[in-house]
């Protein structure tokens, strides 16, 4: 199911030659959850959640019709609020994903800044 989760995260994102990146063994970790909305049993949307330092980070939301962007981002949130009770939300927008973060309720707090570490290309 992993597989095909990744498989339509690609299609979504028009990437279809990208190499796995989701291996098995991130569903045996119990601070990531990989959410999946399904019709007719294929995958049409998804989310992940990640707990780290008492936080939810909300990523890798992806819908193949974007009509359904906002409801499938509500429920996701609202999966993952039942999945970590108790935990606050925190995501990293940009451009119009911000306007839809803050128009589900989140707060912008400031810009990110991504530290990479190790060899540059």
């Amino acid at each position: 199911m992993l597989a095909e989760w990744e498989r339509a995260w690609c299609e979504a994102n028009h990437d279809t030659k990208r190499a796995r990146v989701y291996l098995p063994a991130l569903l045996e970790d119990p601070d990531v959850a990989i959410l999946a909305a399904l019709h007719d049993d294929h995958i049409v949307a998804g989310a992940i959640g990640n707990r780290s330092d008492g936080v939810i980070g909300w990523s890798n939301l992806f819908v193949k019709q974007m009509r359904y962007l906002r409801a499938c981002a509500a429920g996701s949130l609202r999966m993952l609020s039942e999945i970590f009770p108790g935990l606050p939300l925190v995501g990293y927008e940009g451009a119009d994903a911000l306007h839809g973060a803050l128009s589900s309720g989140f707060e912008a707090i400031g810009p990110l800044r991504v530290w990479a570490f190790g060899n540059s290309p």
